[in-house]
């Protein structure tokens, strides 16, 4: 798994901690936003290089 934009997105949380929530929403949109989408399409660019029978490669096949 991909450690590195997680620990991103945590950094964000704490650096926007005690922002208004109106300027923490944008701040996540414009920051966050891009890790999370990569996360969310890291298992479908990595499906090629998994075993159809592993079950991480099964439920991401159910998931898409």
């Amino acid at each position: 798994m991909r450690a590195a934009p997680i620990d991103a997105l945590f950094d964000i949380e704490r650096e926007i901690d005690d922002m208004p929530a109106d300027e923490r929403l944008a701040a996540r949109r414009d920051r966050a936003r891009p890790l999370v989408t990569g996360l969310h399409n890291w298992p479908a660019s990595e499906r090629g290089r998994m075993s159809r029978r592993a079950p991480v490669s099964q439920a991401t096949r159910a998931a898409s």
